[in-house]
């Protein structure tokens, strides 16, 4: 697909606006994993069983290199 085709414009329009928000996104789900993990202190939670919550985890490691 060439740069002037309009499918291209939406998704570079797209990719960049997920750009723009990926800051406030990323902390958004680190705060949202804290909520589910609680202050056990233990780094372990009962949500570990559940592959959207690792899919979390494996996100966030993504987005912050460490992955």
């Amino acid at each position: 697909r060439s740069v002037e085709d309009p499918q291209t414009k939406t998704e570079n329009d797209a990719n960049a606006r997920l750009i723009a928000a990926a800051p406030e996104l990323l902390e958004f789900a680190k705060w949202a994993m804290g909520q589910l993990c609680g202050d056990s202190g233990t780094g372990e939670s009962h949500w570990e069983q559940f592959k959207e919550f690792r899919d979390g985890q494996s996100a966030i490691a993504k987005a912050e290199g460490k992955q």
